[in-house]
């Protein structure tokens, strides 16, 4: 190996991290103020949230083709260098559209262009050589790295847009997802497994792999648990504004205790990988469940800001024990040839978890108030957590 190649594979672990923060930065970057983006292009506050959700909604219905075109064709970086590039053109259309109608297709555009990046990057860092040997912590710091992308992203929109202008706000977001993708032509990927399997693709065989992949219970568990977490989040995302107007506090006050939560996660997931190394999954499972249902029944119950910022570190290290723990065991329950199909389903079941947590937990609050929608929400990790009792108590009985 010539001693360039050799910097290079040494490297890959460092530019993968790098390009995960900014492929990840661009969508948390419009949070801020898409709706309100939507508003002033003369949408309805309805179709303001179609507008919202329809990223979503439009990179869950092309993900898992994406993963398996990059499973037949073993070429991940290829598709997150292609998704990059479409996500900078995407982010240039933001700043063209005129209607809510045209902004609506870009969302469409840029569900397509992001449903790479979750099924490439992640399977791509099962796949590298990596100076973290365990699995937990690589996928830690996978998790790291997207929370790192979330601060990063909130610190764009909210800075950059407010200060400087739409304009200048998509034009630099663009040119670091340009900067993204040539840095992903730095990245050595290993050689396909199975170089000839790009010749069998084919609809019937996507639909083949993904019925096996639904049957791994292992599979079943990693997406059902990433599901619970998630609907968590995003009734905290959506209640939480409205629990501190209750309480007269602001919005101030709001991002800090995200940032609490985020800056826990930061920190805490390596060593939470690790954990679940030493300790197994499930109890690791276990511990994290039961931290983010009693985070949540605090979340309803305090009322000071002091408070809150503490529950939502209570949060971020309940997070921190299920991210790399749940994203381990999607690695460890798929084959490599199929691991970016099994990474998109996964990926699939994160986001569909904030839009039904958010979705659910906004029409019960309606009905009976935020505090009981913040601890109904904690429903979704508490079944999960029975679930889990039960299966480990079957199979002590089986021994």
């Amino acid at each position: 190996m010539k001693p360039s190649e050799g910097l290079a594979v040494r490297l890959t672990p460092l530019l993968v991290s790098v390009v995960t923060v900014l492929v990840y930065a661009d969508t948390h970057a419009l949070h801020p103020f898409l709706a309100s983006y939507a508003r002033a292009l003369g949408s309805s506050v309805f179709m303001a949230g179609v507008i919202v959700a329809a990223y979503s909604v439009f990179e869950d219905l092309f993900e898992y083709a994406a993963g398996y075109l990059m499973d037949r064709t073993g070429r991940k970086r290829f598709f997150i260098f292609a998704g990059m590039l479409g996500d900078a053109v995407v982010m240039v259309l933001y700043g063209l559209v005129a209607s809510p109608l045209q902004l609506l297709g870009v969302r469409l555009l840029h569900g397509l262009s992001g449903s790479v990046a979750g099924p490439g990057i992640m399977s791509l860092v099962a796949q590298i050589p990596h100076p973290l040997s365990r699995l937990g912590a690589r996928m830690g710091l996978y998790g790291t790295s997207i929370i790192l992308a979330s601060i990063v992203g909130w610190v764009l929109g909210g800075l950059i847009a407010a200060r400087y202008g739409y304009g200048v706000f998509f034009g630099t977001v663009s040119a670091l997802l340009v900067l993204g993708a040539l840095l992903t032509l730095a990245i050595r990927e290993p050689e396909p497994l199975f170089p000839e399997a790009a010749q069998r693709a084919s609809p019937r065989d996507a639909l083949r792999r993904l019925r096996r992949l639904v049957a791994n219970r292992g599979l079943r568990t990693a997406c059902l648990g990433i599901f619970a977490l998630m609907v968590t989040l995003g009734a905290m995302t959506a209640l939480l504004p409205l629990r501190y107007q209750e309480l007269g506090l602001s919005s101030f006050h709001v991002g800090m205790t995200l940032a609490a939560y985020g800056l826990a996660a930061l920190v805490m997931q390596i060593p939470m990988g690790y954990f679940s190394e030493r300790y197994g999954r499930l109890l690791t499972l276990g511990a994290g469940l039961a931290i983010v249902c009693g985070a949540m029944l605090l979340l309803s119950a305090v009322e000071t800001f002091l408070s809150f910022v503490a529950v939502g570190v209570l949060y971020g290290a309940g997070y921190s024990f299920l991210f790399p723990t749940l994203t381990s065991m999607v690695v460890e329950e798929s084959a490599p040839e199929e691991r970016a199909s099994a990474s998109s389903l996964f990926h699939i079941m994160f986001t569909e978890g904030v839009v039904v947590g958010a979705f659910c937990s906004s029409w019960i609050a309606e009905q009976v108030g935020c505090g009981l929608g913040l601890r109904i929400s904690a429903v979704a990790p508490f079944l999960f957590l029975v679930a889990l009792l039960m299966r480990r108590r079957s199979r002590a009985g089986d021994a």
